[in-house]
C-alpha cells in the first residue's frame, strides 16, 4: 500500500475566497457583447413606441406633405412620384411652399412673331402671351382655353399655326364632298294600314312624279272592314227618327266612321264615292303629295 509522505498543510486544497478566482478566458467579452445587444433593442423598442404613439408628429407631417406636380400641367398634383398621365411627363417635387410654381416668361424670341422655339408659328389675331415654359409659348384667345404645346411635340404631329385671314388660295383644290337632298323640302309617303301593295305606279328611283299623282295602291283588311262601318253608320243615319238624340247619335257615328277613313290615308273626295256607291273599297290609294324625285323606294308589287 502505497503511502502519501507529502505533509499536509491546512489551507492547501481549499478553494480560494470567493471573488478573488480568476474568470475564464471570453468572459468579459460576452459581457459586453450582451450589454450592446440590451441597450439596442431598448433604444429600438423605445423608437418604436414613440412611432407607435406619434409623438414625431411633425416629422410625419413633412414626409406626407410632399407632393409632386406636372411643370406641363400645375394643376394636376399627386403624392407620389412617376409620370403625367396627361402628357407623360416626370413629376417634378413641389416647393415647400404647398404650391407649383407659375410658369415663367419665355426667355427666347420667335422670328416673324412665330412661337418661341418654333419659326414661322404666329400667334391668333388679337391673343395676348401668357406664361410658358421655357422654350414654349401660349396665347389666351378672349372666349377660348389656353393652350401650351410643346415644341417636339408640336413637330411630331405635325401642328402649324396662322393668322385667319381672307385671300385667294390661288391653285385649283380638288376636294370629295356629298351632294344631300334639302331636308326641308323633302316629303314621306307612308302606308297608315296593314296591307300588301296590290300595284304599283312609280316604280323607279330618281323618277318624276308630279303633285296629286298616284304612287301605290294597298289592299287592306282594316281598311275594308272601315268602308263598311262607314256605311252602315251612313244608312243608319239616313232613317228618320222621332227622337232628336237618336238621330243626333247616329250623326255623331257617320262622322266618327269618316274619321277613321281619313286617318287610314282616304281624302274627302274618296269618302264621298264610298257613300255614293254604297261599296266598302277593299284598296287605298296613296298620291304623291308634291311634286318632285324619288330618292327612295322601300316597297314592291
Amino acid at each position: 500500500m502505497a503511502t502519501d509522505d507529502t505533509p499536509h498543510l491546512p489551507g492547501a486544497h481549499e478553494p480560494m475566497p470567493e471573488g478573488e478566482e480568476a474568470p475564464p478566458k471570453g468572459v468579459k467579452t460576452m459581457a459586453r457583447v450582451r450589454w450592446g445587444i440590451l441597450i439596442g433593442l431598448s433604444i429600438f423598442a423605445l423608437v418604436m413606441i414613440i412611432g407607435y404613439f406619434g409623438l414625431f408628429a411633425g416629422g410625419g407631417q413633412q414626409a406626407a406633405a410632399q407632393k409632386y406636380y406636372c411643370p406641363m400641367h400645375p394643376t394636376y398634383i399627386t403624392d407620389k412620384p412617376g409620370e403625367c398621365p396627361i402628357c407623360g411627363m416626370d413629376l417634378v417635387l413641389m416647393p415647400d411652399s404647398g404650391k407649383a410654381p407659375e410658369v415663367e416668361e419665355p426667355t427666347a424670341t420667335a422670328p416673324s412673331g412665330g412661337m418661341a422655339g418654333m419659326p414661322g408659328m404666329e400667334a391668333p389675331s388679337g391673343a395676348k402671351p401668357s406664361g410658358a415654359t421655357a422654350g414654349l409659348e401660349s396665347f389666351e384667345v378672349p372666349g377660348t382655353a389656353e393652350v401650351t404645346i410643346e415644341p417636339q411635340r408640336l413637330q411630331l404631329i405635325g401642328i402649324q399655326t396662322a393668322k385667319v385671314e381672307r385671300r385667294s388660295l390661288g391653285e385649283k383644290i380638288t376636294l370629295a364632298g356629298y351632294v344631300a337632298a334639302d331636308e326641308t323640302r323633302t316629303q314621306k309617303v307612308t302606308i297608315r294600314t296593314g296591307g300588301w301593295v296590290k300595284e304599283l305606279f312609280v316604280d323607279k328611283t330618281g323618277q318624276y312624279v308630279s303633285a296629286g299623282q298616284p304612287l301605290l295602291s294597298i289592299y287592306s283588311q282594316e281598311l275594308y272592314q272601315a268602308g263598311q262601318d262607314l256605311l252602315v253608320a251612313k244608312k243608319s243615319a239616313d232613317q228618320k227618327a222621332a227622337d232628336t238624340s237618336l238621330t243626333t247619335m247616329r250623326r255623331q257615328l257617320l262622322e266618327a266612321a269618316r274619321q277613321r277613313l281619313r286617318l287610314l290615308g282616304l281624302s274627302d273626295k274618296d269618302i264621298a264615292a264610298v257613300e255614293q256607291t254604297g261599296t266598302a273599297p277593299a284598296t287605298i290609294t296613296l298620291h304623291s303629295p308634291a311634286a318632285g324625285y324619288v330618292l327612295e323606294k322601300s316597297v314592291s308589287p
